[in-house]
C-alpha cells in the first residue's frame, strides 16, 4: 500500500509539472502569435508563386479578399529582413537576394484609408481589433509620423527602413529617393509608376503591384502584356480556408453584376469586362472568300502614342456588305508609322 501511494504522488508530481511546462509553451505561443505572426503565415498556392517569382516586376491581380494585400505586406517584412520567416533556415527559398540593410517603399492610395487604416496595420498591428502585425515586434525600432499622427517611416533594428507614401501626392514626391523595393497597393497611375521604377534603377530594386484591376487601364495595356513581369492571378476563391468562408464568397457574388464578378472575384480587369459576347458560342460562322479587285478597301487605325498601332482593313462588297479583310497585328516589326 505504501508503494502504491508513493507511485501515486510520483504521478501526480509528474501531471503538475506537465501543466507547468504546458503552461509555458502556451504562453510562448501566444506571444509569438502576436509578435511574431510572419512565422505562423501560410500562404495558398498562388501567394506562394508569387512569393518564389524572381521577377524584377511583379503583378498580383486579384479579386477582393483574395489575399493580395496579405502577401505584398508579407513580402515587405521579407524583403526589409532579407529571409522567409515562415520557411526552414535549411529551405532553399529562406534567404531572398536582396541586400540588408535596404531602403523600401510602401505606396497605398490615401494616407488617410489606404496607408492608415489597411497598410500600417497589416505590418504593426491592430491591438484594439486584436490584430497582430507581420512584422516581429523585436525587429522594430522606431516609428515616425506626420502632422496628422499617421505613420510614415519604419526602422527596423537591422538598418532596413519602410516608408509609407500614397497616389494623392504630387508626382515630384515620388522623384528624390532611390530604393532597393517598393509595393504598390491597388492600381498605380503611370507617372507615379515611371517615378517609382526611375528611384529602383540606379540600386536595380524589385517591385510589385498588388491591385484589384478596376482602374488604372494601361497597366493592362503596357505591363501585363509584357513576358518579363511576374504576373500572379488571385481569385476569391483561392482565400478559401485561409480567413475565407465559400458561403461568404457566394453571397458577396450574388450583390454584383457580371462585369464586376471579373474584377471583385477574378482579378480580371474592369475595363474589358463586356466586350465580348458572352452569350454568343460560335466562331468563324462566315466563310472566307477572296477579296475581288475591284471592291473598295478601305483601312482603319488605331493609333497610340506609346504602345504599338492596330489597324484593320475593310472590304465593301458590292451588296454593300463589309468584311473584314485584314489586320495589322502588334507583333509585326512592320507596325510603324511610315
Amino acid at each position: 500500500t505504501l508503494e502504491l501511494a508513493k507511485e501515486e504522488l510520483e504521478r501526480l508530481q509528474l501531471r503538475k509539472q506537465h501543466r507547468q511546462e504546458w503552461a509555458v509553451l502556451t504562453a510562448e505561443r501566444k506571444r509569438r502569435l502576436a509578435e511574431e505572426s510572419i512565422r505562423y503565415y501560410k500562404p495558398h498556392r498562388r501567394q506562394e508563386e508569387f512569393h518564389n517569382d524572381p521577377a524584377r516586376i511583379r503583378l498580383v491581380l486579384g479579386g477582393n479578399r483574395s489575399g493580395k494585400t496579405q502577401s505584398g505586406c508579407a513580402e515587405d517584412v521579407v524583403f526589409a529582413l532579407g529571409y522567409r520567416p515562415w520557411l526552414s533556415p535549411m529551405d532553399s527559398n529562406y534567404k531572398v537576394a536582396v541586400r540588408v540593410p535596404n531602403k523600401g517603399l510602401i505606396v497605398g492610395e490615401s494616407f488617410g484609408e489606404q496607408v492608415k487604416k489597411v497598410l500600417v496595420p497589416k505590418l504593426l498591428g491592430d491591438p484594439e481589433r486584436n490584430i497582430p502585425g507581420l512584422l516581429p515586434k523585436s525587429a522594430v525600432k522606431s516609428t515616425k509620423k506626420n502632422q496628422q499622427g499617421i505613420i510614415t517611416t519604419i526602422m527596423l533594428d537591422n538598418g532596413s527602413s519602410m516608408q509609407f507614401q500614397s497616389y494623392d501626392q504630387e508626382v515630384d514626391l515620388f522623384e528624390s529617393t532611390d530604393y532597393d523595393w517598393v509595393h504598390m497597393d491597388e492600381p498605380c497611375p503611370r507617372p507615379i509608376w515611371v517615378a517609382i521604377q526611375r528611384g529602383l534603377t540606379d540600386r536595380m530594386g524589385r517591385s510589385w503591384m498588388t491591385m484589384t484591376p478596376l482602374k488604372e487601364a494601361w497597366i493592362h495595356d503596357q505591363l501585363v502584356s509584357r513576358d518579363t513581369i511576374g504576373k500572379h492571378f488571385f481569385d476569391m476563391s483561392d482565400n478559401i480556408g485561409y480567413g475565407l468562408k465559400a458561403e461568404a464568397v457566394a453571397e458577396f457574388a450574388r450583390e454584383l453584376t457580371p462585369e464586376e464578378r471579373e474584377a471583385r472575384i477574378h482579378g480580371r480587369f474592369f475595363h474589358l469586362s463586356g466586350l465580348v459576347y458572352k452569350e454568343y458560342q460560335a466562331v468563324h460562322k462566315i466563310e472566307r472568300v477572296p477579296i475581288d479587285s475591284s471592291w473598295s478597301v478601305y483601312m482603319h487605325i488605331d493609333t497610340h502614342p506609346s504602345t504599338p498601332h492596330h489597324a484593320v482593313w475593310i472590304a465593301v462588297r458590292p451588296d454593300n456588305s463589309l468584311m473584314v479583310g485584314g489586320e495589322l497585328k502588334n507583333s509585326d516589326p512592320a507596325n510603324l508609322v511610315e
